[in-house]
């Protein structure tokens, strides 16, 4: 887990590379002062591009909860929340996109997600005769559209073309939505 400044006063990140059980305790210490500092930022960067999932309890109660302004007593975020997704996100991680873009809690930049963020963990099935194991998820998810997430993952709001991290996609929409809002508070005057 890294957080940094990209911009003062502006744009902050934070790149998140498992929703890890064990080091929720150790993370948390680090985000709540981060999220304090940066609560009247412009835009939050939240970077899961490679993060192959974890605990959903980590993601709802270190990214979420302490985020919403509507069911929480702690500070929220003032900005506008952004989430980098990629083709590594998987199980809670692809939960993450999938309640980011269902909820509005954060626009989707990056790649479409693996899927399998909706049910239980997997169960495993001893073959008797052979005692091969095999494992195997006893839920198929869909989304609320009604798309199955394992097969289809879930697409973010903003694609990075060919060759483009996450990252500078997301920078690039956030300066073009940046010259937008001064374009438009200058044409009032």
């Amino acid at each position: 887990m890294e957080t940094k400044i990209l911009e003062p006063g502006k744009t902050a990140y934070v790149f998140i590379d498992a929703f890890d059980h064990g080091q929720m305790e150790t993370d948390c210490e680090i985000l709540l002062p981060f999220y304090d500092k940066v609560r009247t930022y412009d835009n939050l960067i939240i970077d899961i591009t490679n993060n192959l999932g974890g605990s959903m309890a980590y993601f709802d109660e270190l990214v979420v909860a302490p985020l919403t302004k509507e069911t929480l007593t702690v500070p929220g975020f003032d900005g506008k929340i952004w989430l980098l997704v990629s083709e590594n996100n998987y199980s809670s991680s692809e939960y993450a996109a999938m309640f980011s873009k269902a909820s509005g809690f954060a626009t989707l930049v990056g790649r479409t997600t693996s899927g399998d963020g909706i049910g239980t963990d997997p169960i495993y099935l001893i073959l008797p005769n052979s005692g091969l194991v095999v494992q195997y998820s006893p839920m198929y998810g869909v989304t609320a559209d009604g798309t199955g997430s394992e097969a289809c993952g879930t697409n973010p709001d903003i694609v990075s073309p060919e060759g483009e991290s996450a990252l500078e996609t997301c920078l690039r929409q956030i300066g073009q939505e940046s010259r937008q809002k001064r374009y438009f508070v200058q044409k009032q005057y």
